[in-house]
């Protein structure tokens, strides 16, 4: 899937204001929606984060199905994490809005 990217303001959390973004999803709050954009430096971060956890959660496995072991932190997670984990569910996706007329 190609990304279409346009200036605008990255929503994920630097602020900067006209960059070059791309669009995540709907933000819905209180029956509202607003897009969803991040520029390129908080997508990396955003990626790098999700392979972390994915990385703790799922063992990869090598061309021979032999599991891949990955350096993980010493510290245990607390059970308030533990918790929210464990009980955490993604919402169901939302229809991906789409233009009508032209440009």
């Amino acid at each position: 899937m190609k990304a279409h990217w346009v200036g605008g303001d990255c929503w994920l959390g630097c602020g900067r204001t006209d960059v070059l973004v791309v669009w995540l999803g709907p933000l819905q709050w209180d029956g509202q929606h607003a897009p969803f954009m991040a520029c390129v430096d908080c997508l990396n971060r955003l990626k790098a984060q999700a392979l972390a956890y994915f990385m703790q959660r799922q063992p990869a496995t090598n061309d021979e199905g032999s599991t891949i072991t990955w350096p993980r932190t010493n510290e245990p997670m607390t059970s308030r994490a533990r918790d929210r984990a464990a009980t955490h569910a993604a919402p169901p996706r939302a229809a991906v809005p789409t233009r009508t007329g032209t440009a």
